[in-house]
Order: C-alpha cells, then structure tokens, then sequence
C-alpha cells in the first residue's frame, strides 16, 4: 500500500502533462511516451486496487459532437434496462460540465445506495493533441472538405460492478408452500436470456437408458446450435427440487423427457419467469429456442 499518496499523485500529473503516462482511461489507445503503459501500470497499482474495465471511444466532428454525445447517453442506457427486469433502478444523472469534460453517469439503485456503472464523456480533443504537439503525428479527420480535429466521445464501465448491478437485478426471493403451517422463501435468478451462462437444463424424469440416451441426443443437438445446455446425470427423487435448484442457477428454460417421449415425441417445456408448462415435439425443441433466443 502507497503512502506517499499526495506526492505520488503530483508524479501522476507531472508525467501525464508530458506524455510519460496515458490519461485516465486511455490504456493502449494511442502512442504515448516512454514507459508509458509500463510505468502508469506499476505506479497506479501500488495503491489502487486492481479492476477490469472496458472502454469505448468514439471519434466524431466537432460539430457533431453534442448530437453524438446524446445519441450515445440513450442507447447506454436502453442498453442496460434492455437486460433488467425492473429498468426504473438504472438512471441517468444529470450532465456535469467542466473545462475539458462533459460527462454523465449512469446509476444503478444498489441496496446500499446509488452508484456510477458506467460514465459517458466528451473528452473534447486535448488528448489527441499530446501525441499531435509532442510527436508531430498528425491526428486530424476529414469534415466534408476541413480537416478537423476530431473529439473523443468515451464510455467507461467497469466490468465488475456492472455484473453486480445485473445479478442484484435478477435476483428474487418467492414464497414457496410446503405446508399450510411452513411458508419458506426460494430464491431465483431471473437473468436475462442472453445473459444466462447457460440456456437451458435437459431433464429426464425418470433415469431409464432409453431416456437417458434421448436426453444426449437432445443436448449434443442444442450445443450444435450454439445453446449452452446443462444435461442433468443425477437426479433428485422429486421434480419440483431439481427445477427450483435450475431456477437458482439463472437457466431460463428447463425440458422435461418422460416416458411418454419415447411413444409418442413430446417433451415438456418449463420458462422459468411464467413457471408454464408447454407441450411440444421433441423435433421442435431446437427451433423453439432460437425463436426465444433472436427474440430476447
């Protein structure tokens, strides 16, 4: 842990002023001077934590450029509520103004309290004209007939505690009845379908070997398709556990083989938000998800 803070920072803001350090967010984005990547990661770690971010820079005309930066604060934010099941608990904050940024924060209610997920700037263009100023490269874009110096356009995100805000959003607690004197509450993941690390969970109901193998068969089919499926080999004596422990793991759909299947080809298909049931040919399974899936 650093304890020169105050002094370290000044050494911070002495090397980013002459190109030794990339600015705040910049990482590899552009050719700063020696060391650069180098010393700011060695330094910087010293006293601030480790975290993966993920960064997007847009270059725009300056004249262009208020019209970008509010086209780009909608769709990050649709972005988000696009995956949330209460999309009211992501906000945008109002635009603060400095000197040299523009920059707006979207917000996420966590228990305890609103936080920043994701920072939307204008940066202007001050941090192309370091490596302009200091390198002689040349960072000018076309306009139409001018060339212009373009403005940075820049969404910030950190990966972390952008899954946390997710993962908080899908999860709820429900009461389940086991008798008319125990009420307990089930917990479920309500992750968004394209979030979900897998798609669906292929169940057989009972363990015979002629089930069992349609079942493979059933699975080895989804994963062609690209549908992350999680074949289940150990069964719980009741139904309803394995699908309550599918629910907690965040998989959207479960499929039901009984011995039915083998007569007569139909499965039983669980969505787990609705909790309905509905019948289908086993043929039409496949289908059936990628409709869900291009629809989500």
């Amino acid at each position: 842990m650093c304890k020169e803070v105050g002094k370290l920072q000044k050494l911070i803001g002495l090397c980013s002023r002459y190109g030794y350090l990339h600015p705040s967010g910049v990482r590899g984005c552009y050719d700063y001077g020696p060391l650069g990547t180098m010393l700011r990661r060695n330094i910087q770690n010293e006293c601030v934590p480790e975290f993966t971010q993920m960064m997007v820079q847009f270059f725009c005309s300056p004249r262009t450029a208020d019209r970008w930066m509010i086209d780009w604060q909608r769709d990050r934010l649709q972005w988000w509520r696009k995956f949330s099941g209460a999309p009211s608990s992501f906000q945008m904050s109002e635009t603060k103004q400095s000197d040299l940024l523009r920059t707006t924060n979207i917000q996420f209610q966590f228990p305890w309290g609103m936080e920043t997920i994701e920072r939307i700037s204008n940066r202007g263009s001050s941090e192309l004209e370091i490596p302009q100023r200091e390198k002689g490269q040349d960072m000018h874009g076309r306009d139409g007939r001018k060339s212009v110096l373009p403005q940075v356009i820049e969404m910030v995100c950190g990966l972390e505690r952008g899954i946390l805000a997710l993962l908080l959003d899908s999860y709820q607690e429900k009461e389940k009845i086991y008798t008319k004197a125990q009420i307990n509450q089930r917990q479920v993941l309500r992750l968004h379908v394209r979030l979900a690390p897998i798609k669906v969970a292929v169940l057989p109901i009972k363990g015979t070997k002629e089930i069992v193998e349609v079942c493979d068969y059933l699975a080895k089919e989804l994963r062609k398709q690209n549908i992350s499926c999680h074949r289940v080999n150990e069964l719980s004596p009741a139904i309803g556990h394995n699908v309550s422990r599918f629910d907690e793991m965040g998989i959207p759909f479960v499929v039901l083989l009984s011995e039915n299947t083998l007569k007569t080809g139909m499965v039983r298909l669980r969505h787990r938000d609705t909790t309905v049931m509905q019948q289908l040919h086993i043929t039409e399974v496949r289908e059936t998800f990628q409709n869900h899936l291009e629809a989500s």
